[in-house]
């Protein structure tokens, strides 16, 4: 499942930035420790992925009379949000970015937009009739630290890593800075692309610090790896695309960049 989902991370950036961009994105996914060691593990997570991929892929490609895309993006949608409960933040991903640039497309395209959530809603209620009697509701512990949550993702793409997250501190802005600088420079070349990556990347932890919050009456879990692991491909994705701008602006600069960051993959997954 991990090696389709690094396909998919692939063809995901190559879509929005060309060859280059998705070669360095997939390059970036054959050496991220979180995407390799979750990857490996028996549980959902890669999974959910992967059709978080797959939906983010088809939407890129839709328009309004090849169905088989759509029928894509239904499956991608709705696998992610039935193999795991944030899953279904892939759909909501998509959804504000449809929202956010509903002028730029056709009447017809927004009709098929409609029908292809509504089988996606569909799918997952009729999931839910059987499992909402199943499923776990506990508050819980959890503490609201929104700046905890965001240093986590920074340093899980940074280095991989969930413990000792200060120890890696200079080496996560680093990263974290050369992602938000190329991210910009795509933002300027396509706002349309860039904003699905920003939703794609910030989206996410906002989502689970919220559900961190004190006395949630579904459930509150802790902050943790395995939640990020969903968002890979979009990160992913981001990163190659972001070297790849960084490349377009500067050669030696974007040279500098894509080495530093792939010696600190490599390095990561050495450890």
């Amino acid at each position: 499942v991990g090696s389709i989902g690094s396909a998919l991370i692939y063809a995901l950036a190559r879509r929005l930035g060309g060859v280059r961009a998705g070669m360095l994105a997939a390059l970036l996914a054959a050496l991220a420790t979180l995407h390799i060691a979750w990857s490996q593990e028996a549980r959902m997570y890669a999974l959910t992925a992967t059709f978080t991929a797959l939906a983010a892929y088809a939407y890129l490609r839709l328009d309004a009379s090849r169905w088989r895309r759509w029928l894509l993006l239904v499956i991608g949608g709705s696998g992610a949000a039935l193999s795991h409960y944030l899953g279904v933040l892939a759909l909501v991903i998509l959804n504000l970015h449809w929202l956010l640039t509903f002028r730029q497309r056709p009447p017809a395209f927004h009709r098929r937009w409609l029908l292809a959530m509504t089988a996606c809603v569909l799918l997952v209620g009729l999931w839910l009739l059987y499992a909402i009697g199943l499923i776990r509701t506990d508050g819980g512990p959890a503490i609201f630290d929104p700046v905890f949550v965001f240093h986590l993702l920074a340093t899980l793409f940074a280095v991989g890593q969930s413990t000792n997250l200060t120890d890696h501190i200079p080496i996560t802005l680093a990263v974290s800075a050369t992602f938000l600088a190329g991210t910009g420079l795509l933002l300027r070349v396509d706002r349309r692309g860039g904003l699905l990556i920003a939703l794609g990347v910030f989206l996410p932890p906002l989502a689970v610090t919220l559900l961190s919050v004190p006395f949630n009456p579904f459930y509150a879990p802790a902050p943790e790896e395995r939640y990020f692991v969903i968002f890979a491909p979009l990160v992913l994705a981001g990163f190659g695309l972001a070297l790849d701008h960084l490349l377009r602006l500067s050669r030696a600069l974007g040279v500098l960049a894509t080495l530093t960051v792939l010696l600190i993959y490599g390095a990561a997954l050495l450890d």
